[in-house]
């Protein structure tokens, strides 16, 4: 469970460090976060010297709640988040499920997708899932965006779109070769991640690169590596990954910091990646 508790003005956790009292092992519970009056604290979590009035971010374990009350370093703030576990026998069931599915998809009874569906189906019928949660976890944006993304790379084959542009593309990296195609490719790629999902990006694109490989000797897995690296490369912009967005706001990032240290790391790993690439396939 994540819950939110403070240190109170008596507590013996004052002037100490979470590892120095082993709080992990005492408590059964890991400090997520501390917040100090607005402060803002450097270093590690477990090397701060607590103070009183600090608050902790906790992901308590079963037995926290009973040290706690024999205590009285701690007050609880709140409950954030209550963590539930599914009862064993459902867990069975639901690998029992998984495993004879996705064997029936290997030897060849049914496709995956199918596979898939019929065991998101079973797990609804057998209450180990519901509407709740898969409307909790599912993005419904990303999905849209994943299936244009698809159709939109569909399109690009079917109408010879994605060939008419890899023979214009290799027109301008001619001069360099099957070295110049993974380059401009992989360039892409990293310009279309930071505006778009990695898998859209790589939807995208792999029509184009398929051409661009087809026109000139490439070896095509030169292309699929550049465009899979190419996709993880999303540190320009705030949107380019969840994890960009998810401290964009709680720190007070401007759109110029995600440019200013994003642009040496995309440097160094985009020199990184294409060297042992085009070593490597060309």
């Amino acid at each position: 469970n994540v819950l939110e508790s403070v240190i109170p003005a008596n507590s013996g956790l004052i002037g100490r460090t979470l590892k120095e009292m082993e709080f992990r092992e005492n408590y059964d519970a890991a400090v997520i976060a501390i917040h100090r009056n607005g402060e803002k604290l450097r270093g590690k979590i477990g090397e701060i010297v607590l103070d009183k009035g600090d608050m902790l971010l906790l992901s308590a374990g079963k037995t926290f709640l009973n040290k706690y009350r024999s205590g009285k370093d701690l007050y609880l703030v709140s409950e954030i988040k209550q963590v539930r576990e599914m009862p064993s026998g459902k867990k069975r069931a639901f690998w029992l499920l998984a495993s004879a599915i996705i064997l029936c998809s290997i030897v060849g009874l049914f496709p995956l997708f199918t596979a898939l569906v019929l065991l998101l189906g079973l797990s609804i019928v057998f209450g180990i899932s519901n509407y709740r949660q898969m409307k909790k976890n599912i993005s419904l944006d990303l999905l849209i965006i994943l299936g244009c993304a698809m159709a939109m790379s569909d399109a690009l084959i079917q109408s010879g779109g994605a060939a008419w542009i890899g023979e214009h593309l290799n027109r301008v990296s001619g001069a360099f070769g099957p070295a110049g195609n993974i380059v401009l490719v992989y360039g892409l790629t990293v310009l279309l991640t930071q505006f778009i999902t990695n898998a859209a990006a790589i939807a995208v694109v792999f029509p184009v690169g398929l051409a661009m490989a087809g026109e000139v000797d490439t070896e095509v897995t030169g292309i699929f590596m550049a465009m899979a690296f190419g996709a993880s490369c999303c540190f320009l912009t705030p949107v380019g990954y969840q994890t960009n967005l998810m401290v964009y706001g709680p720190g007070n990032y401007r759109f110029a910091d995600f440019i200013r240290f994003g642009l040496p790391l995309t440097l160094i790993y985009s020199l990184v990646v294409l060297s042992w690439i085009v070593y490597r396939y060309t």
